[in-house]
């Protein structure tokens, strides 16, 4: 059995079935959920017959972290929520990467095929992240931001993004970003996916925005609304903006463009108070994704 047949044999209908249990809980028809999964109805029926309690147990004898899916899960049920499909597959397709290039399938692989070689390192190898500087870059922050105790204190419900472009950027393609993201697990963060080139669409649009009018700025990094952070930024003499609330992630951008192209002064802070299905957050932007790490790293000191 190849790695992606036990993923999708074992793994995949599991975190469906506990996204489906997400969405009834928030209300939501089978209907809707099957829609929203890409499913029939009575496979939704299906899967809500089946307690969180033993799929969750199904997911642990594969060798997976239940912290982890759980939080995955959220971010997953919430991006379907709000309509966000191409992140929702994103951010799949990088959990699934993440959890085979780990080896955590490694043993339960070998159990159901006993032909598999102890040596075996095909996923780690098949899914390792390319580098070049601006990954590096990335990486790095990432690390910076990650390991900090009080890092959970800032990461959205929908997940964080450290993003930053290389030289002549001009699309989503030319920004390095998370693939999946960085996401709660309790009072820890998890990073799901790899910084890849068009890794990241949402806030590597935000970035993208913000890098036309003033190339200097090449990063940024979106974090959870929090007034103390605003407080602090102010504080620090950084140019803090204001924007939202939004009908929809569409006027979020244009809303955030208009503001930008009004302002003659380089902006480091946006406060977006989001709006329907988007969850209020906090952009700082910086010329690395150190400066930018190192910017929410000081408001965290301060909570």
């Amino acid at each position: 059995m190849l790695p992606h047949e036990l993923v999708a044999k074992y793994i995949a209908p599991v975190i469906k079935a506990l996204i489906a249990h997400k969405l009834a809980s928030r209300g939501f028809s089978q209907e809707r959920i099957a829609r929203l999964l890409g499913v029939s109805q009575p496979m939704v029926s299906k899967y809500l017959r089946r307690s969180k309690e033993s799929l969750f147990g199904e997911l642990e004898k594969y060798g997976l972290s239940i912290v982890e899916a759980k939080s995955i899960i959220d971010l997953l049920s919430a991006l379907l929520e709000r309509g966000s499909i191409l992140e929702y597959y994103s951010a799949f397709t990088s959990y699934v990467n993440s959890v085979l290039a780990r080896g955590d399938l490694c043993k339960f692989h070998r159990a159901i095929e006993p032909r598999l070689p102890l040596g075996c390192d095909i996923c780690r190898q098949a899914f390792a992240p390319s580098k070049d500087i601006v990954v590096a870059e990335v990486e790095e922050a990432i690390k910076a931001f990650t390991q900090h105790p009080k890092a959970y204190m800032v990461v959205p419900n929908v997940g964080s993004n450290i993003v930053a472009v290389r030289h002549g950027a001009s699309s989503v393609s030319d920004v390095v970003g998370l693939t999946g993201g960085i996401i709660k697990a309790g009072k820890q963060v998890v990073t799901i996916g790899s910084p890849v080139y068009g890794g990241s669409r949402h806030t590597a649009q935000v970035l993208l925005t913000v890098h036309r009018k003033w190339p200097r700025k090449r990063a940024a990094m979106v974090i959870a609304y929090n007034d103390k952070c605003i407080d602090f930024f102010k504080k620090r003499g950084l140019v803090v903006l204001f924007s939202g609330p939004h009908s929809s992630p569409d006027e979020l951008l244009r809303n955030i463009e208009e503001i930008i192209n009004s302002h003659n002064a380089p902006v480091d802070i946006i406060a977006d108070k989001g709006g329907y299905g988007l969850e209020p957050v906090i952009y700082v932007f910086g010329e690395s994704a150190h400066q930018v790490v190192g910017r929410v790293i000081g408001c965290l000191e301060e909570l």
